[in-house]
């Protein structure tokens, strides 16, 4: 995410400092490893050479710091925000060498490692040979399969090793197998066992593992204890190799049962099982369907020691959790989507018990009540009762009641998300004493990232016969650990990233007043959607809720992603009404305004024609862009006040006359456009002297155009003679083998030209005798046209002398690119500027020359740079000797090829 902040450093030094994937899988490419039999999965992490070390010490050598922030404030920006985001810091360690070395530690405090081929395995084991400190850094390991079929005899080598090797930090292990544990071999089931006994393990997960309960005897030291599979008793007639006397009691247990029996709890907590809760602290359960007495037993075992119990289940109303005297946290699921009443009861009768008199459980700190459904219209007045007369006498240490109500299914693998803002609950006297939380039912698609914060800062009500629920976002001070000045400096490198800024404006209030700006500052609408509630509608709402929306949009983007031919000429629609709403308001900030419509311009409705005209009235803005729409000339004559114009459409001419509007002419001072027409219409139609569009203060053009319209470019050139200095012509090369040949560039009027730059095709011509097969003669038209253009450039006794730079892309698509480094007179070229290059183009500093390879194979790709260098700078010895001449080569398509 903050890749952006770091673009100022050198990033020459990249190869040091790159990192191999986060997840260790087999499709990531292992790279060669000199010196080691196998392939290292790490190739960066060390070098004998560099002798970078893996940690962050005192004594590691320190490179040049090249970065805008110091290296503390980086690293409380890690430690504090990117701690669990592997992707941002990968990222951040392709930097540069400088935040390579920062970086190392994070990436590998956290590594997934899929066992399911062999060359992943080696390739991690190499690792661990090549670099002994790498397992110290190492905190989190997470080990997967699939249901594949096991390991080869040379896989369980390596999968030993790396489970047999020490780790002196690692706290966290997870192990996602697809399988079931018995199905482990015998070595890598003993290895797993030595792993266990990691001295600083404190915490294992077993996710989708089907485990037999005797194996927890093989983790008596482990203080938290997560179990997301099934659980099985062992059968009689089997044994594995137990620890002995030893017993597993955790002070965290987490367990999943989605059995519609309960076996699954029955089987962890048997008398036979050695999973003791003597000392168990906190207690979460997802249990399905809940039994009759399945946690009673359990509970009571922990009665003396347990303060944290959630339970993500049916109400236990079986269960007395009066015994829990040491309790402080209590959470609660209830099901109102069925028999709603009847489970608010079960509900209210379950909370009864932990405040029987005359001993109520007087450690309660926190109730959490989870609601599914939207049906509130309970009697809430008996849940006010359960505290009553007196809550402070009863329990003195209780300090917050949540209370969350979500509208989506129960899911037994996650928590539900708690993004819901303080509110006071009115109508209940014991509980408005005490600050709760009222979640509200799940949002719609309909509504974009870019409002969900604006619905949330406007107060919603939600009445109910008895109670009165408003919601109220607070504002509180400073929260984060960054300085408001350092965070206001981050933020603006994220403007490219909407899911960046989407994310940081929820994280909390602070910084959601930092970057709420920022997500307006580009606003996209896509207009006539098929849909009960279109982006401009939704935008409608934000703009008469927050009209401060108004001062932060500077880029405005409408789009209609389907194709119309009329519009209706009755009354306003809905949406046209709204967006002539969008288009009339006054936009202070907006500089760019970008219009894409499949359809022609005409077609649009008069009302909403005149909205677009007076948004291209305001004063702010700077920028239109057309793309697509099919629109008339005399459309130009609105958009008198931009400095920049973009079309990239079809334009036809009607009369105009300064009635139509005004005497106003459209004069930028940046044009481009597009014409994809074989006749050159477009162009024709939009320089037409009949056209408002004026070029006398033009001074950067940009035409996509086919290489038949050339023709119809040098009229052109004469409009904006004394104002032009950058002129790009990007030429399509789909005409060029037919006649008649493309017509040289008179570039001789552009006296103030200092920026060039033309494309061609290289095309091979070969001519034959007439009534022979032999060859006669080889030619190639682009490569004059392009030598001829560029003599109009210089004509005695008057050259282009501010010209400063010429860039020439040339496409090799047809060509066999042997022939196109070899045969190719590129002297021709170079002759246009000899001899004396100084005294014609004395500003003249540098002529690139980029080779675009679209379709050459990867040999050719390595090569050919080379090559052709190597053949093009002995014949072209007067940029050569100048220092101007610069040769390179590109892989890139681009699209105005095909024009």
């Amino acid at each position: 995410m903050l890749r952006k902040l770091f673009c100022r450093a050198n990033t020459e030094d990249m190869a040091h400092g790159a990192l191999g994937a986060h997840e260790i899988s087999d499709f990531t490419p292992a790279l060669d490893t000199p010196g080691v039999g196998t392939q290292a999965y790490f190739p960066d992490l060390g070098n004998p050479q560099d002798k970078l070390d893996l940690q962050r010490t005192a004594s590691e050598p320190q490179a040049e710091w090249q970065l805008p922030l110091p290296s503390d404030i980086l690293l409380l920006i890690l430690d504090t925000y990117f701690l669990q985001d592997a992707a941002t810091v990968g990222k951040l360690s392709l930097s540069c060498l400088s935040l390579a070395q920062i970086c190392r530690s994070y990436r590998l405090r956290s590594l997934c490692l899929n066992t399911k081929s062999l060359e992943t395995l080696e390739d991690f084991a190499a690792s661990l040979r090549r670099y002994p400190n790498m397992c110290e850094i190492i905190q989190d390991f997470r080990i997967t399969r699939d249901k594949a079929s096991w390991f080869t005899t040379e896989a369980e080598e390596n999968l030993c090793f790396i489970l047999t090797h020490p780790y002196p930090k690692l706290t966290r292990l997870k192990i996602s197998f697809q399988a079931s544990w018995p199905s482990i071999p015998p070595q890598p089931r003993a290895a797993f066992h030595v792993m266990f006994g990691q001295p600083s393990l404190r915490e294992i997960v077993f996710d989708g593992t089907h485990i037999f309960v005797d194996m927890l005897a093989h983790l008596p030291n482990i203080p938290s204890l997560e179990i997301r599979g099934d659980a099985y008793r062992l059968p009689s007639p089997f044994s594995f190799s137990s620890g002995g006397d030893s017993f597993c009691m955790p002070e965290r247990l987490v367990f999943y049962d989605r059995s519609n029996t309960g076996f699954i709890t029955r089987n962890l907590f048997h008398e036979d099982s050695p999973l003791k809760l003597t000392r168990l602290k906190k207690m979460e359960a997802y249990i399905s369907k809940l039994q009759t007495g399945d946690l009673a037993i359990p509970l009571i075992l922990c009665a003396t020691t347990l303060r944290s119990l959630h339970l993500y289940s049916v109400v236990p109303t079986t269960i007395n959790l009066g015994l829990l005297k040491q309790l402080e946290d209590i959470l609660l699921t209830c099901d109102l989507t069925k028999r709603p009443v009847d489970a608010f009861n079960q509900l209210l009768h379950t909370l009864s018990r932990l405040g029987p008199h005359p001993d109520p459980v007087r450690n309660l700190s926190q109730i959490t009540l989870i609601f599914r459904g939207g049906h509130i219209r309970l009697n809430w007045h008996r849940l006010d009762a359960l505290f009553a007369p007196s809550l402070k006498r009863r329990w003195p240490k209780l300090k917050r009641m949540n209370i969350r109500i979500v509208d989506e299914k129960w899911l037994l693998h996650r928590k539900p998300k708690n993004t819901a803002d303080p509110t006071t609950i009115g109508k209940a006297p014991s509980l408005g004493r005490i600050s709760g939380i009222f979640e509200p039912a799940g949002e719609s698609d309909e509504h974009t990232a870019a409002n969900r914060d604006e619905f949330a800062n406007r107060p919603v009500k939600v009445d109910a016969p008895e109670s009165k629920v408003i919601i109220s976002r607070r504002h509180p001070e400073w929260q984060l650990r960054l300085p408001f000045d350092v965070a206001l400096i981050i933020v603006p490198y994220l403007l490219d990233d909407c899911r960046a800024l989407s994310n940081l404006t929820l994280a909390c209030c602070s910084l959601a007043q930092i970057c709420r700006p920022l997500r307006f500052r580009t606003t996209t609408l896509r207009g006539w959607e098929k849909r009960p509630v279109t982006s401009t509608q939704r935008f409608v709402l934000c703009l008469n809720t927050s009209p401060d929306i108004l001062e932060m949009i500077e880029n405005l983007q409408i789009i209609s992603p389907t194709k119309f031919l009329k519009f209706p000429e009755g009354p306003v629609n809905f949406e046209d009404e709204s967006l002539c709403f969008i288009l009339q308001r006054p936009y202070s900030k907006l500089r760019r305004m970008e219009l894409s419509f499949t359809f022609a311009w005409a077609a649009m409705p008069s009302r909403l024609q005149h909205a677009f005209y007076a948004a291209f009235l305001l004063s702010s803005l700077q920028e239109v862009v057309l793309c697509q729409a099919r629109f008339h000339a005399n459309t130009l004559a609105h958009l008198h006040r931009i400095s920049s114009l973009d079309i990239r459409g079809d334009i036809s001419l009607l009369p105009w006359t300064p009635s139509d509007c005004g005497d106003n002419l459209c004069r930028p001072t940046h044009l481009a456009f597009q014409d994809a027409t074989q006749t050159g219409i477009t162009t024709k139609n939009l320089f037409n002297e009949r056209s408002p569009l004026r070029l006398m203060r033009l001074e950067k053009m940009e035409a996509y155009t086919a290489s038949a319209n050339t023709l119809h470019m040098n009229p052109v050139f004469s409009m904006c003679a004394s104002t032009l200095t950058t002129l790009h012509l990007y030429m399509g090369s789909s005409r060029w083998r037919s006649s008649p040949e493309p017509v040289p560039l008179n570039l001789s009027p552009l006296t103030r030209l200092q920026d060039l730059l033309l494309t061609f095709e290289l095309v091979q011509v070969t001519v034959g005798l007439l009534g022979t097969n032999s060859l006669v003669d080889e030619s190639y038209p682009a490569l004059a046209w392009a030598a001829t253009s560029l003599s109009s450039l210089g004509p005695r006794p008057h050259p282009v002398r501010n010209l400063s730079q010429i860039t020439l892309f040339i496409l090799h698509r047809r060509l066999r690119y042997e022939s196109s480094s070899t045969k190719v007179p590129w002297g021709t070229l170079d002759a246009v500027f000899g001899p004396t290059l100084g005294q014609r183009w004395s500003k003249l500093q540098s002529v690139v020359v980029r080779h675009v390879m679209e379709n050459a194979s990867e040999d050719e790709k390595q090569f050919m740079p080379n090559k052709i260098e190597s053949v093009m700078r002995p014949m072209m010895p007067v940029l050569h000797s100048a220092g101007v001449l610069k040769i390179c080569t590109s892989n890139e398509t681009l699209g105005f090829w095909n024009l």
